[in-house]
This record gives structure tokens, sequence and C-alpha cells, in this order.
């Protein structure tokens, strides 16, 4: 069995292959997540992008399901097969919270470069995806890695409304989308900027303005069109959205940006 077999099976068009020790450590790993005697990192590109939805009060992102649910439906199936095919081996799958570095790991995969706001710019979908991963101790072939760069056209910094992105880098903590997240209290000049944007949850203005992502809107799977909910409304149920596990920033964020 190969993998293009695999993830054509679980719906699952772009992937590549990178070694694992290549790509350690994430973000969002915890030390008994990193494995002894893995090898292989097969990243996945999870398609989100359900169109312009104009006068969204959500980043693009959120529009539809929470993208963590539908990536795990998507790489269970693909996990489950190959634990099948290859009994002898181990798989687990993760999506975000992981002992991988997921961009610079698709980057390795062939599978697009890295954006000026630490972004993955993918041929396939641009910005506008999430990155899962199945890591296992059984070796498969390695992708070529993905060339190149963005364009270093520098619109993205200058649309950036505070200032996060920089051409020395990305300064999470000044990030609007880091901002509307967290739980914390707000300053004058946070919600100033909160309603600048106008968004409940996330910032969308550097990908946005991206040349590279104008080709993608609407390029993602049907879990997430069906499911497409450009506007919040307070009394939503957040149940099965990203955001859902921020309601209180949210409410919050919404009597921001729509006070008069």
């Amino acid at each position: 069995m190969i993998l293009d077999e695999v993830m054509a099976a679980a719906g699952i068009e772009h992937y590549g292959v990178a070694a694992y020790e290549d790509t350690l450590p994430g973000t969002g790993f915890k030390k008994r997540e990193l494995f002894d005697g893995m090898d292989s990192v097969i990243v996945c590109l999870i398609p989100w992008d359900t169109g312009m939805n104009e006068g969204r009060n959500v980043a693009r992102f959120a529009v539809g399901r929470n993208y963590h649910d539908v990536a795990a439906e998507h790489l269970a199936v693909a996990t489950e097969i190959l634990r099948r095919a290859f009994p002898e081996n181990t798989f687990k799958f993760f999506v975000d919270s992981s002992p991988i570095a997921e961009v610079r790991a698709a980057n390795l995969a062939g599978l697009g470069i890295r954006g000026r706001n630490n972004l993955l710019i993918s041929k396939a979908y641009g910005t506008r995806c999430a990155i899962g991963e199945i890591v296992t101790d059984r070796r498969f072939a390695r992708s070529k890695k993905m060339p190149g760069s963005c364009f270093e056209c520098g619109l993205c910094t200058e649309h950036c409304p505070n200032g996060a992105l920089t051409e020395n880098g990305f300064v999470r903590e000044k990030c609007v989308s880091y901002i509307n997240q967290m739980k914390k209290e707000l300053t004058p000049e946070d919600e100033a900027l909160i309603r600048k944007v106008g968004f409940v949850c996330g910032c969308d203005c550097c990908t946005d303005i991206c040349p590279m992502n104008r080709r993608f809107d609407g390029t993602g799977w049907r879990e997430f069109k069906e499911s497409a909910r450009p506007v919040y409304r307070p009394g939503d149920d957040l149940s099965d959205r990203s955001y859902g596990w921020k309601a209180e920033n949210v409410e919050r964020n919404y009597k921001i940006i729509t006070e008069e």
C-alpha cells in the first residue's frame, strides 16, 4: 500500500513526508510527546477557506467548523489504515498541539514556504489551510523541500494594524489575533485595535492583502463550506467552532466592535 492510496481514502489531497528529527521541536509540544525511535512525519494540509464571506466578523479560519475536529476526522482515517497495513509500526496524529514544528515540517515536505507572518504559504491553498501530521517509526520516502520564499513585497507589513510584522520578524504579542483571543484585561489601545479590525476572533489583514493568496478563495473542504457561519451574534452555539472555548472573549470583543 502506498501513501497516495491512504491519503486518497482519507480525503487528503496534499501531503508530503519529512524526517522526524528535522521537524523538532514544535511550539506546543509536551516532553512526553517526543517519541524515541520515530522516523517520518507525514504532513497533511487541511484547507478551511469558505469563500469571501463579505461582512464577516470572524476571521476566515473560524468561519466553518472547528478545523481541529475536521482535521482529526480525516487524519484518524489515514492513521487507522496505516496501522492496519503496518501493524508492526507506530502511528500517531496531531493538529496544532504537536511536537512538530509544523510550518518547517510542511516546508521540508514540499508543501509550501514560510511567510513573514510565520504562516505556511502553501502551493495548493495559500495560507488558507491548517497543518496536521502523522508521526511514525516507519521509514517513508522523503519529499523534496519546497524552495523559494514569499514575494517580500512588504504589503503584509504595511497593512498590519499594530506593527506585529517587521523586516526583522514577527512579534506575536502585538498581533491583533493574539490580542483578541487572549483572556486578559484589555488596554484602551487594545480595544481600539479590535474595533479597527472588526473581528470578534482573529485577524485577516496580512493574509487578505497577500498576493500569494489571491487564487485561493473557497478552496476549503465541504465540511467547512456547509457549516459556514461568517457572522457571530450573541447567543450563537459555539460548540463546533474553533473559538468556542473563548466565548467570554468573543462576547467582549463583540461589544467592543458594536458599541457606538
